[in-house]
């Protein structure tokens, strides 16, 4: 759960700073495409320019919040590894969004990746992957019902440190930060050490049992202190291909999670989430998600949400699809002088146009609606978007 601690922070960079910064990536990508496509026998360059045009009714998912129209210039770049056993791949991208009315401020938002997953083949289980990841994004957030700039970075770094047939030791490393502070609120960061037994009864399937461990801290100001969380997860988890056509990642365990700090708590609480995958015949696939997760505030809520999510693919013709997504959550949170409770569901389609590889429009409208016990927490959001993608 990503809460929300209030502390000053910097605005970051001005907008004219940003439209700069957007320039700039569009220049190179519009270089490489003067180029055609960079690759050698060991590395190959990818890039994709993407241009968005839409309207959205709810720019801060509030009850009287505003809409506007909005466009979107995007860049993107990859280089891959080629011909080599070990999949790596680095990715960085910038977008520049403008509103025409000015109902919200001009924005950039940026990520950077990388990526390496041993072995390559897709019909292998990985055995060593590491990833790390930067990205800084302004979005609305149903939670606080205003907009918000994150910065989030993550790193993981995990895999089978002992094997023997077919049962192994699995073990993985991970960091995560979330850092609001461009909008005055809190930084919170985690470690977590999972290791796990396994028994992989096919190269495409693992069952194994799981122990996990976790350390952070929430920073905080005057009003909100600042706080230390510890967690302990024991989980059951399968992973890979059930079915023929059907794969998976589900997990059921348990949480303990004690808080200390300015406020101190402690609970014990089930756990559970995964995705299912159906690819029911070539270009149909059906895609469901759930999960139930729980946490605490630095101002000593108790947070528990619950999400689940249906996504259904079908290809038209060679070159129309169209896409159906369905959501559903409910979120609380609950101290000693209140309880808060969101419900939230969603509709989407979009409908696409792909004449060849190199490009790509696309037609969506999604829905979003939640209910609240604060009044001012309800709301409605209509969006509309019309995109073209440009793959270099």
């Amino acid at each position: 759960m990503e809460s929300h601690p209030r502390i000053p922070g910097s605005r970051g960079p001005s907008a004219a700073a940003r439209r700069r910064i957007a320039l700039l990536a569009t220049l190179a990508l519009a270089a490489q495409a003067r180029a055609d496509l960079w690759e050698t026998p060991g590395w190959a360059l990818l890039g994709t320019a993407t241009a968005k045009a839409g309207y959205d009714s709810n720019l801060t998912f509030s009850r009287d919040g505003q809409g506007d129209a909005f466009g979107t210039a995007e860049a993107d770049l990859l280089l891959e590894r080629m011909n080599s056993l070990a999949l790596t791949e680095f990715t960085a991208t910038a977008a520049e969004t403008d509103f025409a009315s000015h109902r919200a401020p001009a924005q950039l938002d940026a990520s950077a990746s990388a990526r390496v997953r041993y072995p390559s083949e897709q019909d292998e289980l990985a055995r060593f992957s590491a990833a790390a990841s930067w990205t800084r994004v302004t979005a609305a957030d149903p939670e606080l019902n205003r907009r918000l700039t994150l910065e989030k970075t993550l790193a993981d770094v995990g895999g089978r440190v002992v094997t023997s047939g077919q049962f192994g030791l699995d073990a993985d490393v991970g960091y995560q930060l979330y850092d609001y502070s461009a909008d005055g609120l809190g930084r919170n960061h985690q470690t977590d050490l999972k290791v796990g037994l396994a028994y992989d009864p096919s190269p495409l399937t693992e069952i194994s049992a799981n122990l996990a461990g976790g350390l952070g801290a929430t920073s905080g100001n005057a009003s909100v202190p600042s706080s230390t969380d510890r967690s302990e997860t024991a989980t059951v988890q399968i992973e890979g291909q059930i079915l023929p056509k059907l794969t998976s990642t589900l997990y059921a365990g348990v949480t303990h999670i004690s808080y200390s700090g300015g406020y101190s708590h402690a609970s014990t609480l089930p756990t559970s989430g995964g995705q299912l995958v159906w690819d029911m015949a070539p270009g149909k696939s059906l895609r469901g998600g759930v999960s139930l997760t729980n946490g605490f505030a630095p101002d000593g809520e108790t947070q528990r949400k619950s999400e689940a999510s249906l996504d259904y693919r079908q290809a038209l013709s060679r070159i129309w699809a169209a896409e159906v997504l369905l959501e559903a959550s409910r979120y609380s949170d609950r101290n000693n002088s209140f309880t808060r409770t969101d419900t939230s569901e969603s509709a989407g389609a979009a409908l696409s146009y792909t004449p060849s590889h190199r490009f790509k429009v696309s037609l969506g409208y999604s829905i979003l609606h939640q209910t609240s016990d604060l009044q001012e927490a309800g709301f409605a959001r209509h969006l509309v978007t019309l995109q073209v993608d440009l793959h270099i």
